[in-house]
C-alpha cells in the first residue's frame, strides 16, 4: 500500500509515509488521531481502538503471524545450515530427493536430521531420528559400527 503523502514511499500509518508519520508523531505529542485525547497505544492507535482493531482482525492477524514464524523458521535454518555446512536449501531438495525422503540408514521412516561428519561438517545425507541416536551412539566409530554389526550376525554371545 502506498502513502497518500507521497505516492512513492510504502504507506507507514493513517495513509502518511514514515517520515510524515514520525513528523506528525512529534508535532501531535504521540496523541492518537482517533482520539486526540489520548495516548498511542499500538498500530497509531488508542487502547480502546487498538482493542477493536485487534478483535475484528484477530484471526486473519494471527494468521498473518503463523505464516511469517513458519517463514522466518525456515530461513534461519536455512541460514544455519549455509554457515556450518556450507549447503544450499536447493542442495538439501536434491539430497531428500534422492532419498525419497527417506532415512539414507533403514530406508523406511521419514529423514527429518540432517547427518554430517563431525570432524570435517561434511553432509551425508539425512537420517530418521531412530537410526540418527543410533549412528551417534556410536560417535561415528566405524570399527564399533562393524562389531556391533557381527554382533548381531552371530546372534550375541551365547550360540
Amino acid at each position: 500500500m502506498q502513502a497518500t503523502c507521497h505516492p512513492d514511499k510504502p504507506h507507514q500509518a493513517h495513509g502518511m509515509c514514515k517520515t510524515c508519520y514520525g513528523r506528525w508523531l512529534r508535532e501531535n505529542n504521540g496523541m492518537s488521531p482517533c482520539h486526540p485525547h489520548k495516548k498511542i497505544y499500538a498500530r497509531g492507535l488508542c487502547e480502546p481502538c487498538y482493542h477493536k482493531w485487534l478483535k475484528e482482525h484477530k484471526p486473519r492477524y494471527k494468521e498473518l503471524e503463523r505464516e511469517n514464524y513458519l517463514r522466518t523458521k525456515e530461513h534461519k535454518r536455512a541460514v544455519r545450515r549455509k554457515r556450518l555446512y556450507g549447503i544450499s536449501s536447493a542442495e538439501i531438495d536434491k539430497i531428500l530427493l534422492e532419498q525419497q525422503g527417506l532415512c539414507a540408514i533403514c530406508k523406511l521412516k521419514p529423514a527429518t536430521h540432517l547427518d554430517h561428519d563431525h570432524t570435517n561438517n561434511h553432509v551425508r545425507g539425512f537420517l530418521c531420528d531412530d537410526c540418527n541416536r543410533g549412528l551417534g551412539s556410536f560417535r561415528d566409530n566405524i570399527n564399533s559400527l562393524l562389531n556391533a554389526c557381527i554382533y548381531l550376525e552371530q546372534g550375541g554371545w551365547r550360540k
